[in-house]
C-alpha cells in the first residue's frame, strides 16, 4: 500500500536538481520551478503526500502560494530564499519551518513533505487528522489538526521514533526505518483491530427509500431536553462512531474500484470529511465509468426496516443538486461485518424530515430607562 513512497523520495530530488542550486538564483525563479515540480509527480505513479491536484479549485491546492510567486517577483525572492535555507540548513529545522510557512501558510501536508523529501531518515510527511486518530489509538494522544507548528510537528516526530524503535525489537526483514514506521501508523488508520483484522465490510447493497410516517409520541421523545454534559457525550460519541463509519466506506470505495478494473479511479479516492466542512459530503470516490461520485457518510442504528440520522441544512442543499451525491448508511458498524447501504441524495424523500432544532436571527435595539 504505501511502497510508492519509495519512487516519491529520488523522484522528488531528481527533479530538484539541488546540485544546480546556487545564491545567485535566488529570486530568478529557478529554485520555486524545481520545487514546484518535485510537488507535481504524476508520471508512472503519483505523489498524493500533497493536496496538489486541485481536486475542489485552484484555490484548494496546498502550495498555492509557490505558484503565485511565478509572477511576483517580491514574493518569489523570499519563497527562494526559505527553501534554498531549508534543504541547505542554512537554518535551524524550527527556523526552517516556521519561516516557510509563514511564505505559504499553515498547509501542513506541504511543509512535512518539505522536510520529507530533504532526508526520509528522519522527517515524515503526513494528514493532521488520519495522525490524530493513530496517536490515540495508540494511547499516545496529539492533536494535530488546526495546531501547524515546529513544535507540534516535532512532537509528532518524536511519536513516529518511538513507533519505530517498537517495531525494531520485532523479526522484521529488512530492518524497520523511519518512513516504515510511519507507513505503520498510516496503515492502522484503514484497519479493524480486534481479534482478527478486517479490511471492508463485505455486505452492500443499494436501496430504495420511502417516507415513514412518525408519531407525536416519537417527535416529543426526540425533543426531550437534556444538560450541556449530555449534548457533550453525544457530539463525542458521533464524532468517533462518524470516522470509523467514514473509514468502512472510504476502504469499500478503494477496493471495489479495484476489483471493477479500476485502480487509476481507486488511487484518486480521497476523504474529504477533515479538510472542508462547506462541501457537504465527506468522500470524493468515482463510478467505474469515471463519473464523479460524492459520498455523505451516516453511521446509524437500523431497526427492522427503519433507518433515522441527522442531516445538516447543507448536507440537504447539496443531496437535491448535486449529480452523483448518495447517502450510505453504515449499520452493524462494530461487528466483523458492517452493511453499507446506500441511495441517491436526489431520492431523499423531504417529506421524510423532521425539524429538531431552530435557528434564531432577531435584531435588538438599545433600550434607554
Amino acid at each position: 500500500m504505501e511502497h510508492y513512497k519509495e519512487k516519491i523520495h529520488p523522484e522528488a530530488n531528481r527533479r530538484l536538481q539541488l546540485d544546480k542550486w546556487t545564491k545567485f538564483k535566488i529570486g530568478s525563479g529557478d529554485i520555486l520551478e524545481s520545487v514546484i515540480s518535485a510537488i507535481e509527480i504524476n508520471d508512472s505513479f503519483r505523489n498524493n503526500l500533497v493536496e496538489w491536484q486541485a481536486k475542489r479549485g485552484p484555490d484548494s491546492v496546498s502550495h498555492k502560494k509557490l505558484i503565485t510567486a511565478r509572477k511576483i517577483k517580491s514574493n518569489r525572492f523570499k519563497i527562494e530564499q526559505a527553501l534554498y535555507n531549508h534543504f541547505y540548513s542554512e537554518v535551524s529545522d524550527e527556523e526552517s519551518f516556521t519561516e516557510i510557512m509563514e511564505l505559504v501558510g499553515k498547509r501542513y501536508d506541504l511543509l512535512s513533505y518539505l522536510f520529507f523529501i530533504k532526508d526520509w531518515t528522519k522527517y515524515a510527511p503526513l494528514r493532521p487528522r488520519i495522525f490524530t486518530s493513530v496517536f490515540k489509538t495508540l494511547k499516545v494522544p496529539l492533536n494535530m489538526v488546526m495546531q501547524c507548528s515546529w513544535e507540534n510537528y516535532n512532537e509528532f516526530l518524536n511519536r513516529i521514533t518511538e513507533v519505530q524503535k517498537h517495531l525494531q525489537q520485532r523479526e522484521i526483514k529488512n530492518g524497520v526505518r523511519f518512513i516504515d514506521a510511519q507507513s505503520f501508523c498510516w496503515i492502522l488508520e484503514y484497519l479493524e483491530v480486534g481479534d482478527g483484522i478486517h479490511i471492508s465490510p463485505t455486505s452492500h447493497q443499494l436501496i430504495t427509500v420511502k417516507h415513514r410516517n412518525v408519531s407525536r409520541r416519537e417527535l416529543e421523545k426526540s425533543a426531550k431536553p437534556f444538560s450541556l454534559e449530555d449534548l457533550e457525550g453525544i457530539l463525542k460519541s458521533q464524532k468517533d462512531i462518524g470516522l470509523k463509519a467514514e473509514r468502512i466506506v472510504l476502504q469499500y470505495e478503494i477496493e471495489n474500484l479495484k476489483n471493477e478494473n479500476r485502480p487509476d479511479l481507486a488511487e484518486k479516492v480521497i476523504q474529504l470529511s477533515d479538510e472542508d466542512t462547506t462541501l457537504g459530503y465527506d468522500i470524493h470516490s468515482y463510478y467505474t465509468n469515471g463519473k464523479n461520485k460524492y459520498i455523505e457518510v451516516k453511521a446509524i442504528s437500523a431497526q427492522d426496516s427503519n433507518m433515522r440520522f441527522f442531516l445538516s441544512s447543507n448536507e440537504l442543499a447539496k443531496s437535491q443538486k448535486t449529480e452523483g451525491y448518495v447517502f450510505s448508511l453504515v449499520s452493524k458498524i462494530n461487528s466483523e461485518n458492517p452493511v453499507i447501504s446506500e441511495f441517491l441524495g436526489g431520492n431523499l424523500p423531504l417529506e421524510s424530515l423532521t425539524p429538531v432544532n431552530y435557528e434564531v436571527n432577531i435584531s435588538t435595539e438599545e433600550v434607554r430607562d
